[in-house]
């Protein structure tokens, strides 16, 4: 399976300050699960995560009663609002990458939202094009993560469609935390 830490806000936070803001945070919901029990390929993806955070309520219930593990249920919405209050107290940049094709106004959508409500943030965003199943991107995707990635960010949110984002991800992490 997949390993669950499922710690909050705190314990994201004092990871963020140990090993500064190269992590990568997976917030796994049931969906989510299940599809890496199906699918091997998706379940190495998630484990290749630094920290997986229980999004959903039934992930919650399933690890604190039937596995009757300690954790708390961290939503990515609650874990972003905790990150970008923490990138506005440290002024930190914050990167988005995401939307696409199918959702071609969120990410504009989301990053007006943060700027209301995390003002003096300095935000980038980029549309990420088509993603495949599989992580792949189109010529759009390239584009926008090679802009993406020249942009010096402190957090990046990866805003695509379940299974799609941490896929992508896996595949291109490598220029996002070392270049």
């Amino acid at each position: 399976g997949v390993p669950v830490e499922g710690g909050g806000v705190s314990t994201i936070l004092r990871l963020v300050k140990e090993k500064g803001s190269r992590l990568w945070i997976v917030t796994l919901n049931p969906e989510i699960a299940l599809l890496a029990s199906e699918d091997y390929t998706f379940r190495e993806t998630l484990q290749r995560a630094d920290y997986r955070t229980i999004d959903g309520m039934g992930l919650y219930l399933f690890t604190r009663y039937i596995l009757r593990r300690k954790c708390v249920r961290l939503t990515g919405v609650a874990l972003a609002e905790a990150l970008l209050a923490e990138a506005k107290a440290r002024g930190w940049t914050v990167g988005m990458i995401g939307g696409g094709a199918r959702f071609p106004n969120s990410l504009e959508k989301a990053k007006q939202h943060i700027a209301r409500n995390f003002t003096e943030l300095n935000i980038y965003s980029e549309n990420g094009g088509n993603i495949t199943a599989d992580g792949l991107e189109d010529a759009d995707g390239g584009g926008s993560r090679v802009r993406a990635q020249n942009f010096s960010r402190d957090i990046l949110f990866v805003c695509f469609w379940l299974s799609k984002q941490d896929r992508w991800f896996a595949l291109f992490v490598i220029f996002f935390f070392f270049f």
